[in-house]
This record gives structure tokens, C-alpha cells and sequence, in this order.
């Protein structure tokens, strides 16, 4: 009964830490900050960063987060 318990505890913990890797497509200055467009397996995604565009990122489309 432990086992099953704790299977059933990672499972739940893997299924809501699923975080998708999106490539770089474009990078943009816009204002003060950079906007970079990144392609996912569902489509396509804009983030705003200060500094710069890094080449991929991870985003978590369930909670709407990027992963770290």
C-alpha cells in the first residue's frame, strides 16, 4: 500500500511539472526591453525579457510559467 501511495505521489508530481522546450525564432528590441518569439510543439509564444533572447526556453503551458 506504501508503494502504490508514493506511485501515485510521483506520478502526480510528473504530470504537473511538465515543461515543454520552445527554440528562439525571432528576437526584437521593442521599447526598452527584447521580445522574442518561440516556437512550441502547439505554436507560437512571445516573452519579454530586459536583456536579451536566450536561444530556447522551457514553459509550463499547464500553469502558465516558464520552468527553470
Amino acid at each position: 500500500m506504501k508503494k502504490v501511495l508514493l506511485l501515485v505521489a510521483a506520478l502526480a508530481v510528473a504530470a504537473s511539472a511538465y515543461c515543454e522546450m520552445g527554440m528562439l525564432q525571432t528576437c526584437g528590441m521593442v521599447g526598452s526591453h527584447y521580445e522574442g518569439v518561440y516556437r512550441f510543439s502547439t505554436g507560437y509564444r512571445t516573452f519579454i525579457f530586459h536583456s536579451w533572447c536566450p536561444s530556447s526556453i522551457r514553459y509550463d503551458f499547464w500553469e502558465g510559467r516558464v520552468c527553470y
